[in-house]
């Protein structure tokens, strides 16, 4: 009887074993928890940019922060939108994206020029996600100043799970993710679990890097 016991003892952590040694190999990443994207109401994200333009270099800050939710109705299912409004460098509002969180993504809402109508919901990042996965999307953001929606089309292509980067926020494991657009500009974004965006590039259909954007201090509950 005790040998009986002690073999299934030894067979499951033989088992246990081998199912750590395929889960570490695994090249998905490591948001399937959701928690990819802390969403919170008063959760802050602050970030130092870099804009480029004409062999000029300019730096500032921005902030994003979420200030509410919002109930979403859309053919007949009711969804919770958290609006992050993006502050720039004179603190003035300039952009509000409508985010919700799901078991399999990150989705944003839209609408044509109305942020209190929302009636699109699209996949922006798909979790888990795995490397060279590729997916369609598209990345709505609300304009202040024109008080309109852009609906930005692209195709997303995860080029890794575990990629360690520095930032002036710290050190941080990512997942990082390039949006190719139509117009052959692309944005490389890494994110971390917990912690969200902490770092973004922007390149124009030349290849040049034209707006830089990382995390400098965050503030979650």
């Amino acid at each position: 009887m005790k040998q009986l016991i002690l073999s299934l003892i030894m067979l499951a952590l033989v088992l246990q074993s081998c199912s750590e040694s395929t889960n570490s190999s695994n090249s998905g990443t490591p948001a399937a928890d959701n928690n990819i994207l802390p969403l919170k109401v008063g959760n802050e994200w602050h970030y130092q940019d870099i804009l480029i333009a004409d062999n000029e270099t300019i730096t500032g800050e921005s902030r994003n922060v979420v200030t509410r939710i919002q109930d979403v109705e859309i053919e007949n299912k009711l969804y919770k939108a958290f609006a992050i409004v993006e502050y720039n460098t004179n603190n003035e509002a300039v952009y509000q994206k409508f985010i919700s969180r799901t078991s399999v993504g990150i989705y944003n809402f839209a609408s044509e020029n109305d942020p209190f109508n929302l009636k699109y919901r699209n996949l922006t990042i798909k979790y888990p996600s795995w490397t060279n996965e590729r997916w369609d999307a598209i990345n709505h953001n609300f304009t202040n100043l024109s008080h309109r929606f852009s609906h930005d089309t692209c195709s997303v292509i995860c080029l890794g799970t575990k990629e360690d980067i520095k930032v002036p926020a710290g050190d941080f494991r990512c997942s990082k993710y390039q949006y190719e657009f139509k117009n052959n500009s692309k944005i490389i974004e890494w994110w971390a679990v917990g912690a969200g965006l902490v770092r973004y590039e922007y390149y124009d259909d030349k290849g040049e890097i034209i707006r830089k954007r990382e995390l400098k201090r965050l503030i979650i509950e």
